[in-house]
């Protein structure tokens, strides 16, 4: 049977949020790798500087967030939101070079070391499995979220992030179509996550600190 949580925003969304037994029943043992850890298994995995440096950009992002929705009272798990963003792209580069989904390959790759949490919202960091308001505000949503405001190493705003990612990969009709669509549901993801928080989606760039890359002199 599954467990359901309600979450609901000030002006009357409600999001219902279902988590598999399994994993609630396993929060005390969940397996997340720290900050040293993940830069680590970068490094393993031969993720390029530059790949690398987004990751870190995006763990600041959803970090913040993670911190700030925590102080307005919404319970998260801040370590497995900075473990996901920071490994999000493990298998970005293998992907381009041998093709293949990035997102459903890093996913395998967590999963085969023992982080299947961080796997699952890795899997999810390009779609989420479903609508933004059935996810609610958690931690998958916060990575997905995260991720899209990073444009290479530059915070920006959704509209700039999906203006190149079209310009990019809206090679056919269809995929701009799918481009456009994810571009809606990250706009109203953007809303129900700023929702409860003391500031807009544009202030962002005053809470975040840029990251040092302490792996910048390796591959």
């Amino acid at each position: 049977m599954l467990k359901r949580k309600c979450y609901v925003c000030r002006s009357g969304i409600r999001a219902d949020i279902l988590e598999m037994p399994f994993l609630v029943w396993h929060r005390s043992s969940m397996e997340i790798p720290s900050k040293k850890e993940c830069l680590r298994l970068l490094g393993d995995y031969q993720v390029p500087r530059h790949i690398r440096q987004h990751c870190l950009m995006v763990a600041e992002v959803g970090s913040t967030l993670a911190r700030e929705l925590s102080t307005a009272g919404i319970r998260l798990n801040r370590s497995l939101v900075e473990a996901s963003c920071l490994l999000h792209d493990i298998s970005k580069m293998e992907s381009v070079e041998r093709g293949g989904d990035h997102a459903l390959m890093g996913a395998q790759v967590l999963a085969s070391r023992g982080f299947h949490e961080v796997a699952e919202i890795v899997r999810q960091h390009v779609y989420l499995d479903v609508p933004v308001l059935q996810a609610g505000v958690c931690e998958k949503t916060l990575v997905n979220y995260a991720d899209k405001r990073i444009k290479h190493t530059k915070l920006v705003s959704l509209e700039e992030r999906f203006q190149d990612i079209l310009s990019r990969y809206g090679t056919s009709r269809e995929r701009k179509d799918r481009i456009k669509a994810l571009y809606a549901d990250c706009l109203l993801m953007e809303r129900v996550i700023f929702e409860v928080l003391p500031f807009k989606p544009g202030d962002l760039a005053n809470r975040i600190v840029m990251p040092h890359d302490p792996t910048k002199n390796t591959r």
